[in-house]
């Protein structure tokens, strides 16, 4: 893996809208040594965060849609058998 050394930015295919009749596509800029921004296009606010912060949120949110699956199965599983 090469080592990041300068700032990457790229525009986004998806589309955010703050306002529902403005959506705007999203530059995320990647800047060294492990920061990540989020902008929208034709704006200057910045969003940053720790890449380490963002990877932890990304798990955190992970295992709690994991968790909410099994819970809906076993919830799903148990009404199915007091009907029979």
């Amino acid at each position: 893996m090469t080592l990041l050394t300068r700032k990457l930015k790229r525009e986004t295919g998806g589309i955010f809208s703050l306002r529902v009749r403005d959506p705007r596509p999203v530059i995320i800029e990647i800047e060294p040594p492990d920061l990540v921004s989020f902008r929208l296009k034709g704006t200057k606010t910045r969003f940053t965060a720790p890449v380490a912060w963002l990877m932890q949120k990304t798990i955190e949110a992970e295992v709690d849609r994991r968790i909410r699956e099994k819970k809906a199965k076993r919830k799903a599983k148990k009404s199915g058998k007091g009907e029979k």
